[in-house]
């Protein structure tokens, strides 16, 4: 039975992989949601309450965390997308090209839209012509 189950699911191949992960970065934004409601609810409990809030936000961790909502919001949207075009337009052919694809615009997607979060959080500044 445990042999069925293990042949079914085939965790050992790269689309198990890239399933579990948009499941993952999913769960993460929809943990990230939650987090973003009740802290402006805070703002209900008053200004001092929503600044210590705030302050708690302000250390590296939950900065790090920032870059970490960056990175599953760009996975899970461009492999959304990868599957949605895969779905529309038939190409399961070309599927495990399109998932390099995705993953190179994946790649370059966070490399640009996480560096300045990332430089911050190193206490770098970005300083463009």
């Amino acid at each position: 039975m445990l042999r069925a189950v293990s042949e079914r699911v085939e965790w050992r191949r790269l689309g198990f992989w890239v399933w579990m992960l948009r499941r993952v970065s999913g769960l993460g934004i929809a943990f990230y949601l939650l987090l973003h409601i009740v802290v402006i609810h805070q703002l209900v409990a008053g200004r001092a309450t929503f600044d210590q809030a705030m302050d708690l936000f302000a250390s590296p961790a939950f900065r790090l965390g920032e870059l970490a909502v960056v990175v599953a919001c760009i996975v899970h949207a461009v492999d959304g997308v990868r599957v949605m075009a895969i779905e529309a337009f038939d190409l399961a052919r070309a599927e495990r090209r399109m998932l390099w694809l995705s993953a190179t615009v994946a790649g370059v997607a966070v490399a640009l839209g996480g560096t300045p979060l990332l430089l911050h959080l190193l206490g770098l500044r970005l300083v463009l012509p």
